[in-house]
C-alpha cells in the first residue's frame, strides 16, 4: 500500500456546515469537557466499522432503536452528534503513549461513488503536539455560524490499546487552526476501502 497526504484521501472530507452567518459568542455557548480526568482506554482496535458498531449500539441502548449494529456501524461516522462529541472529551495527556493513528472517513471518491476508508499514519510528531493543546477562552467577538470540521481521528499504542482523544478548540469553540493544520499534513497509508454507494 502506498503513503499518501491525508488531503488526496477520502479521509480529508471533514464534517462541517455551508454557512458563514456571524453571531455573537453569548448566542453560542462552547461545549464543556467531560468531567472525567483522563480519556478511555479501549482494548485492541478492530476496525473502523467496529468501533461505529459499539458506539452506536452505546448510544442507542434503552431508546428502543430499531437500528441494528450493523446499520448504526454504516451511519453512526457520518452523525453530527458523534462528530461534536470531540469537542467535549477528555484531551490527550501524557498518560497515553501514541505510536500511530488511525482516521475513519468517508466521503466522494473523486468519482460518483460514495466510499469509506479507513487510513493509519504513523508520524504524529505535529498531531499530537496540537491534541495537547489546551482549549482556548471564549471570544466576545463574533463567530461565524457554520459547524466545525472534526478529524475522525483515533489513537493507538503499542500494545493496539486505543482512545478518542478530545479535540482542543478555539475562541468560537471550533478546532484549532493548529489541530486542522496538523491533520492536513499527515501522510497516511490507507488500510480499508469499501463503496458504500455507487453513482
Amino acid at each position: 500500500m502506498t503513503a499518501v497526504p491525508v488531503a488526496l484521501s477520502v479521509v480529508a472530507v471533514l464534517v462541517s456546515g455551508c454557512s458563514a452567518q456571524d453571531i455573537a459568542f453569548d448566542t453560542f455557548s462552547p461545549p464543556a469537557r467531560d468531567g472525567q480526568a483522563t480519556l478511555t482506554v479501549h482494548d485492541r482496535w478492530e476496525s473502523c466499522d467496529k468501533v461505529a458498531s459499539a458506539v452506536s449500539a452505546s448510544a442507542t441502548a434503552g431508546e428502543g432503536a430499531s437500528t441494528t449494529a450493523e446499520e448504526g456501524a454504516g451511519d453512526l461516522l457520518d452523525q453530527e452528534r458523534f462528530d461534536q462529541e470531540a469537542f467535549s472529551l477528555p484531551l490527550l495527556d501524557d498518560g497515553f503513549q501514541p505510536v500511530a493513528a488511525i482516521i475513519c472517513g468517508r466521503g466522494p471518491d473523486g468519482g460518483y461513488d460514495w466510499v469509506a476508508e479507513e487510513a493509519r499514519a504513523e508520524d504524529l510528531t505535529a498531531m499530537l503536539a496540537a491534541l495537547r493543546l489546551p482549549d482556548e477562552a471564549p471570544t466576545a467577538e463574533a463567530c461565524t455560524l457554520e459547524l466545525p470540521a472534526v478529524p475522525r481521528l483515533f489513537l493507538l499504542d503499542s500494545a493496539g490499546r486505543w482512545i478518542r482523544p478530545g479535540i482542543p478548540i478555539d475562541a468560537c469553540a471550533k478546532p484549532r487552526t493548529e489541530v486542522t493544520d496538523a491533520y492536513y499534513a499527515l501522510v497516511i497509508t490507507v488500510e480499508s476501502r469499501r463503496v458504500l454507494k455507487q453513482g
